[in-house]
């Protein structure tokens, strides 16, 4: 994990990414002096992940090992100056507007328990400082165990991209979630793939330690906690498996050159990394303008965002309620969008609209149809609404919400209080 600084910009898992990377100082969480033996290993480690990576450190890092209570402690104190109570209740709302949580979360609470449950290693590019937590062991020994071994070798890839492609310029300017997500991706995806081929030479070097890295990972559980909601899983997860999968997709085409090329000129949704022969492609996603709402709405009425949602996000509101594969097939062919959020002061109701465009009307016809089952399958929705200009409507009395879908070139989606203000939300577009 690496440290990244678009803070205001990015959901809350992202915002739990950047927070992983705090400064931990030398001089007061190191969990003990590293012996001449352990330095030797660490700098045929470092030759090791250089040789993989084909890329040679240009300076060397600084190794820390803080324990896992300074590291959480850290943590918490810089995520305090970080997520401040607008963040967490513009995020709040995010979440809250496309199902991902319900209206009593507290996500400072989630995020709280799930950074002490998965901190394990984290590279800071401000002080270009290396930290590795001890997972099996309580002191430095004159050898890391293997499962520290794998975390130290991704981390010191974070280390060899700060010193070439410098990750905080690489960030800069990044605003949309969508695309610090994809960008997020090359970076993550990178050190997970070099990572992996450090520990398959590693365990062809030395055959025996697989019963122990399974040993090591059973004991200290892989899951996160119970409470985290999917999105925030899925979003933490997202940048380092199918970050990977682009990673692997651009090396095996061009080599690590490729990988290199892609910290120049990085994807730019997450469209591109999940379909990275889009972004082979340069397949950018279409300009996408939603009217505002605000005077429809009324005083009472403040806007939160006006955002990309992006294909990732869509597939995650997606499969929240439909089955199997139908949400990435629903999601896929995702060409572009826009949306406003809106948020109701006196009475904490949510509004927003959406406009989706499509790479094919193929496209839009499988996602208007897929999302006509999603609408009808949200606890409580009624029969399908008729209101103008073909717009289909679905009402949930119980708690006071409706969703209305529009299709043609484009599908419009909108949510309220009633159907017949998320029907005027769509009819009032151009």
């Amino acid at each position: 994990m690496w440290k990244e600084t678009n803070v205001k910009y990015i959901h809350l898992t992202l915002i739990i990414v950047t927070l992983l990377f705090g400064t931990v100082s030398a001089q007061d969480t190191a969990v003990g002096e590293i012996s001449p033996a352990l330095i030797e290993q660490l700098d045929d480690l470092e030759a090791a992940v250089m040789e993989l990576r084909e890329l040679d450190a240009l300076f060397p890092v600084d190794r820390l090992f803080p324990t896992r209570e300074q590291a959480i402690e850290t943590v918490l104190a810089l995520s305090e100056e970080e997520l401040s109570q607008q963040v967490l209740f513009e995020e709040t709302q995010f979440y809250r507007a496309f199902d991902f949580i319900g209206d009593d979360l507290d996500l400072w609470e989630v995020y709280a328990e799930l950074m002490a449950d998965q901190v394990a290693g984290f590279y800071n590019p401000d002080t270009q400082e290396m930290n590795v937590l001890l997972l099996t062991g309580d002191e430095l020994g004159d050898s890391l165990p293997p499962l520290e071994r794998i975390t130290y070798s991704h981390e010191y890839v974070h280390a060899l991209q700060d010193q070439h492609f410098d990750l905080n310029a690489f960030m800069d300017g990044i605003e949309e979630p969508d695309a610090i997500l994809a960008a997020t991706a090359v970076v993550e995806g990178d050190a997970s793939l070099a990572m992996q081929d450090y520990m398959l030479v590693l365990l062809q070097d030395e055959p025996g330690l697989a019963f122990q890295l399974l040993g090591d990972i059973m004991s200290l559980g892989v899951e996160v906690p119970e409470s985290t909601p999917a999105i925030l899983e899925a979003e933490l997860t997202m940048p380092y498996l199918e970050g990977m999968e682009f990673v692997a997709t651009l090396r095996n085409g061009g080599g690590w050159e490729a990988v290199n090329a892609a910290f120049a000129d990085p994807p730019i949704s997450t469209e591109q990394v999940l379909h990275p022969e889009l972004y082979l492609s340069r397949e950018a996603p279409l300009v996408v303008e939603v009217a505002d709402m605000s005077a429809l709405l009324g005083d009472d009425w403040q806007i939160v965002f006006t955002r990309t949602l992006g294909e990732f996000y869509l597939r995650e509101y997606l499969d929240t309620q439909l089955a199997g594969r139908a949400a990435g097939r629903a999601a896929a062919g995702w060409g572009g969008d826009r949306y406003h959020l809106y948020y109701n002061e006196s009475t904490g109701q949510l509004a927003w609209i959406l406009r989706l465009a499509w790479d094919t009307p193929g496209d839009s016809a499988e996602f208007f149809n897929n999302y006509q089952d999603f609408a009808a399958s949200r606890p409580g929705s009624q029969n399908t609404i008729f209101a103008q200009r073909e717009i289909l409507c679905w009402q949930n009395d119980a708690v006071e919400e409706a969703l209305c879908l529009l299709g043609q070139d484009d599908v419009f989606v909108a949510y309220a209080p009633n159907w017949e203000l998320a029907a005027a939300m769509i009819a009032g577009q151009p």
